[in-house]
């Protein structure tokens, strides 16, 4: 796939570099602090939330419509100026909502043992941050760079268990720990603007003269649509990052943090080629190319799926003596059933591939809203049901399900109007095959110390998935890239 595949597997090498951080992480820094570690990440999480849609999602409009744009000689039009000046008013317009609203949004938190008023307002700037993260990062992507993503995500993987350490120190107290965040976000900024400049993409004077009514209007329905979807997204795939505090508090919203975290290393591989596929799909949907969306459709739905399985097993046949390396087993093995549920989320979503790019920058980009709402009221429903009897495993099954009807529609309806689709049989061998070794690790008597345990069901995935997907054939690039590692690995 050529810098698809170049762009992501470097993405992702940063992105496994930041979990084996985030693994240390998990087994000796957060239980130590979970409830500091379930503010901060609620903080964060939501801040994600707001830099997004507060903003108006100008990133995905950038990322969308930059081809429009795109003109070495005049700086491509300033977009980036535009977009910027943009993202401002979007959150100057937030800011005068969440000032009307500020009383009840502290209130509603406020009875949480941790939640101070001030946290309210740190909330809005983590979110206006993230919103200017999320605007340079899509600007590096229109020019196939998203490793620079990447590297900032690890910046902030390495900062944050580095921020809770000083804090255990006493080194800081937890006004200090949130001016950490605070400033490393300023400096994740920093790189980017820094990165861009080196690129010499650093155009910020804007040109009006491309601007017309009609594509003026395109783009500001473009904008109020997706806001609505990621607006419904946020409700309808991340309505756990609201219900877990609310619900729960603070303390159980570190421990499914964590489960988070684990649960996610699934969608590692998801994420940089989702990342690298987006200007190239845009472009090919541009030149009405189908056939070039196929393939990439395709390719990422099989390996994506592969991946997910591998990982899937390494995850959770390893997660129980994981959670015994940490000072507190007792509360996370209380989140053990809600990393299955999420992990299985995430593989089941991999068969999708990158079909939500696909969608979302084709022109059906309208049909999204209507899945997320579909999504949305499944996971409100679930919630209600299923929170009273289970808790925390309650929330992970509604978020699971919820995040795989929304793959599942938007599968179907690229095949009704495109008539693309990533499903190929073999996958059901692979699925079989991955399922088979799940109960056979799940069952299989082991009594050593937890390292050991980990190290021999960690080799038995290896050595029993790789070589029969492998004879399956499921993937040719899977088989061609493993081939030619083997070659020059032979030639060293």
């Amino acid at each position: 796939m050529g810098v698809i595949q170049r762009q992501g597997i470097k993405s992702a090498l940063l992105n496994y570099i930041g979990i084996a951080i985030g693994a240390a992480s998990v087994l000796w820094v957060y239980p130590k602090a979970l409830e500091e570690y379930g503010l901060i990440t609620f903080m964060t999480e939501m801040a994600f939330i707001i830099g997004a849609i507060a903003q108006g999602c100008v990133h995905i409009v950038l990322q969308r419509y930059f081809p429009t744009f795109r003109d070495e000689e005049r700086g491509h039009y300033g977009i980036l100026a535009w977009i910027w000046l943009a993202n401002l008013v979007g959150f100057l317009f937030f800011g005068l909502l969440f000032w009307l609203f500020y009383t009840p949004i502290t209130a509603f938190y406020a009875s949480k043992e941790g939640f101070k008023e001030e946290h309210t307002i740190y909330i809005f700037l983590f979110g206006y941050l993230t919103g200017q993260m999320f605007l340079f990062s899509s600007y590096c992507a229109v020019f196939k760079r998203v490793v620079i993503a990447a590297f900032v995500d690890l910046v902030t993987r390495i900062a944050r268990p580095l921020l809770i350490v000083m804090y255990l120190f006493s080194w800081l107290d937890l006004w200090l720990l949130i001016q950490g965040v605070l400033v490393i976000y300023l400096g994740c900024i920093i790189i980017l603007v820094w990165y861009i400049w080196r690129m010499g993409q650093w155009h910020i004077k804007p040109m009006s003269t491309i601007f017309t009514r009609p594509l003026l209007a395109e783009m500001g329905q473009y904008s109020l649509i997706t806001t609505l979807v990621m607006l419904s997204s946020f409700l309808s795939l991340q309505l756990d990052r609201i219900t877990v505090p609310a619900y729960l508090g603070f303390e159980q919203n570190g421990v499914y943090g964590i489960a988070l975290f684990i649960s996610n290393l699934v969608a590692v591989p998801m994420l940089s080629l989702s990342a690298i596929s987006t200007p190239v799909v845009i472009e090919h949907f541009a030149a009405n190319r189908l056939d070039e969306v196929q393939k990439i459709y395709e390719k990422t739905g099989v390996i994506l799926f592969l991946a997910g399985i591998f990982i899937f097993l390494g995850v959770m046949s390893n997660a129980d003596d994981l959670f015994r390396l940490t000072p507190r087993y007792e509360a996370l093995h209380k989140g053990l059933w809600a990393v299955f549920f999420l992990a299985l989320g995430r593989v089941l979503e991999g068969l999708g591939g990158v079909s939500k790019v696909v969608l979302e920058y084709s022109s059906a980009y309208r049909w999204t809203l209507l899945l997320m709402l579909t999504a949305m009221g499944a996971n409100v429903l679930l919630t209600w049901l299923l929170v009273p009897t289970l808790g925390l495993v309650g929330i992970a099954i509604a978020a699971a399900i919820a995040v795989n009807i929304y793959a599942l529609l938007r599968i179907l309806l690229i095949y009704k109007l495109f008539g693309l689709q990533p499903l190929r049989w073999p996958l059901l061998w692979a699925f079989l095959i991955g399922a088979a070794i799940y109960v056979f690790l799940f069952y299989l008597p082991l009594g050593f110390a937890p390292i050991v345990n980990m190290l021999i069901r960690g080799t038995l995935v290896a050595v029993l998935y790789i070589p029969a997907v492998l004879w399956l054939e499921v993937s040719p690039d899977v088989n061609d890239f493993l081939r030619a590692a083997y070659r020059r690995l032979r030639r060293t």
